[in-house]
């Protein structure tokens, strides 16, 4: 009942955990059904070993940190990179660029939504005092996965809002570096795999 009556692609997974917040389960979820998927068909497409590594980057929350969920990680070869505490908004890519960009373009749909119910009602002679926008969640659910689904095709056409992230927390210009490579845009990215330095926050362990 909590879900919007809305038709989302086949390729999204709609869930939620039972207070709402997202909890271990609820990221092994993520990791079993969207980001395992989406390494396996990069790895399909720049034909890649299945034993190529791949690396995520999560804050430290601790549904993403347990010993299980770390297990699973190591299992699907993953590697892990964890955020210092207070140093999301200057190492999280998301946080960089994606997140303010999506909140700002979902902010913008509500506010043009507000805007048009108001101009209907006034084209009907409805007199400002009595104007009524329906703010129920009823209506606003479907309208919410309506501008969600914008989004998505938003970023996916727009790639570079997310590769700024990835720019401003320095990791493109790392990974280039590792390589003997200078970046200056997204184009001057390498295509083949490359080799990146990396250390587990709990062993400290280094390696390739």
């Amino acid at each position: 009942m909590c879900h919007p009556k809305f038709s989302f692609p086949s390729s999204f997974n709609i869930t939620h955990s039972e207070n709402h917040w997202a909890n271990a389960e609820t990221m092994a979820e993520y990791i079993n059904k969207i980001i395992v998927p989406y390494i396996d068909s990069v790895k399909d497409e720049k034909d890649f070993s299945i034993r190529q590594k791949s690396l995520v980057i999560f804050d430290c929350f601790r549904g993403q940190i347990t010993d299980e969920f770390l297990s699973l990680l190591n299992k699907e070869s993953i590697l892990y990179a964890t955020i210092p505490p207070n140093c999301t908004d200057k190492l999280q890519p998301m946080d960089l660029s994606v997140n303010k960009c999506a909140k700002d373009f979902l902010k913008e749909q509500f506010q043009q939504y507000y805007a048009n119910e108001v101009t209907k009602q006034q084209e009907k002679g409805i007199s400002v005092e009595e104007i009524k926008i329906d703010l129920s969640l009823t209506n606003l659910k479907p309208l919410g996965a309506r501008w969600l689904l914008k989004l998505y095709h938003f970023l996916k056409s727009n790639p570079d809002t997310i590769y700024n992230g990835f720019h401003k927390a320095s990791i493109a210009e790392a990974v280039a570096h590792a390589d003997g490579l200078v970046i200056k845009s997204k184009e001057d990215l390498p295509t083949e795999s490359i080799t990146l330095k990396w250390c587990t926050p709990k062993s400290n362990v280094v390696g390739e």
